[in-house]
């Protein structure tokens, strides 16, 4: 009888160890699951909050900062959506999101909240700050590819400071900031031959390649995470409402002090030894063709601002544009569609071309460009130069607006 007792003694005791362990293992995995359970909600909040962020910056910089459908809350616009949902069924939380000074420099504050099956609701918050988004961050931006063919370079000066190479206090006025970048993802994204340099980084799309042969060149950094921001050509409403002008076919001299600062024409064509003459702050508006051949000429006068906005194709050639401050920002073409852009033979070329839905943007011949250009394609086929104006960055044209930065606030 005690030996039986011993093993039944035992017996329990074993029993109730082991019912213990048990019990610890099963608190352990409760809470673990608890704990993976919040992990996941607070992923889900952020996620939700950082997409609140993304929904105010496509209608900031896409919807005209409209914000149709948002609520006024004092000075800023807010949007909640309720059950945000991935398209199938599977519901997540609910976001709110406040733009701030929506018409100024945006503040953009926004929340994702998610309902816990273990707790109270987990709510996370970001705030994004934002800046203008300038226009001429590199020499040449595209959306597709580059290419750059027999001896052309890309470098880079500031206008700011002097002339090209111009000597400044015993340095010169030259740098390698002449940064080529497209958000291509071919194979061949960026294509280099003969001995083209490109003094200055290269970046492209996330699968795309570049291709270099012969002696080229490329000094600075070579990436694959290039993807930016390429808004679309607002022409300015004056312009539009402007009455429609018969083209320019001859001597012509626009005078903003006399002529007013807004004008649309049907188109410039120019040949033989024709001259446009621009001077004071002009806005031109061109619904057809830019060409000028032979020589002809358009010469930007002194102290002058033009922006010549276009929907058809440009073709300089001739004597081209004689910009004679020699200063890029003040001289902007502005390509509303999808053009084809050809310079061909003009010399020194100072200005800048935003279009970024041109199919091509061609350099050929001696053409020397002082300035920068954004395009869906550009090839550089010329023998000259193409100098990057690094004062493009602090004074050159913004248009909508980028996250430098962002912090969470709970």
């Amino acid at each position: 009888m005690n030996e039986k007792g011993i093993v039944l003694l035992t017996v329990i005791i074993i029993a109730v160890m082991l019912f213990a362990i048990s019990g610890s293992f099963l608190i352990i995995g409760t809470k673990a699951r608890y704990l993976n359970e919040r992990y996941y909600e607070n992923v889900v909040a952020l996620s939700l909050a950082e997409a609140g962020v993304d929904i105010a910056m496509h209608e900031i910089n896409y919807g005209n900062c409209d914000f149709s459908g948002w609520t006024a809350m004092g000075g800023a616009k807010r949007l909640s959506v309720n059950s945000f949902d991935d398209g199938l069924g599977n519901v997540y939380g609910t976001i709110v999101v406040d733009a701030e000074n929506p018409t100024g420099l945006p503040h953009i504050k926004s929340s994702g909240i998610v309902s816990s099956v273990n707790g109270p609701d987990v709510t996370r918050t970001v705030e994004a700050v934002l800046d203008e988004h300038r226009l001429f961050e590199y020499a040449m931006l595209s959306d597709i590819n580059i290419t750059l063919n027999g001896t052309p370079y890309v470098d880079s000066y500031d206008s700011s400071l002097g002339e090209y190479n111009e000597d400044i206090a015993g340095v010169p006025n030259l740098y390698q900031n002449g940064d080529v970048v497209t958000n291509g993802e071919g194979d061949p994204a960026i294509t280099l031959t003969g001995s083209a340099t490109i003094y200055g980084d290269a970046a492209t799309g996330e699968e795309g390649t570049i291709y270099m042969d012969g002696t080229t060149n490329i000094t600075g950094d070579v990436s694959n995470q290039a993807d930016e921001y390429m808004p679309p050509v607002v022409v300015p409403q004056d312009c539009i409402d402007a009455a429609l002008e018969p083209s320019i076919t001859s001597d012509t001299v626009l005078d903003a002090a006399a002529d007013g600062q807004h004008h649309k024409f049907s188109s410039i064509d120019m040949a033989s030894k024709d001259t446009l003459t621009l001077s004071g702050n002009l806005d031109i508006y061109i619904t057809g063709n830019i060409t000028t051949a032979a020589q002809a000429i358009i010469i930007i006068q002194a102290g002058s601002i033009v922006n010549i906005y276009f929907d058809g194709d440009v073709d300089l050639a001739g004597k081209g544009v004689l910009n004679v401050d020699k200063i890029p920002n003040q001289l902007t073409f502005w390509g509303t569609s999808a053009t084809n852009i050809n310079i061909a033979g003009v010399g020194e070329f100072y200005g800048t071309f935003y279009a970024p839905n041109a199919n091509i943007f061609s350099i050929s011949g001696n053409s020397e460009l002082f300035g920068a250009v954004v395009a869906q394609n550009i090839l550089h086929d010329g023998t000259a130069g193409f100098h990057y104006d690094e004062s493009l960055k602090d004074s050159g044209p913004t248009m909508g607006y980028d996250v430098i930065g962002w912090n969470e606030v709970n």
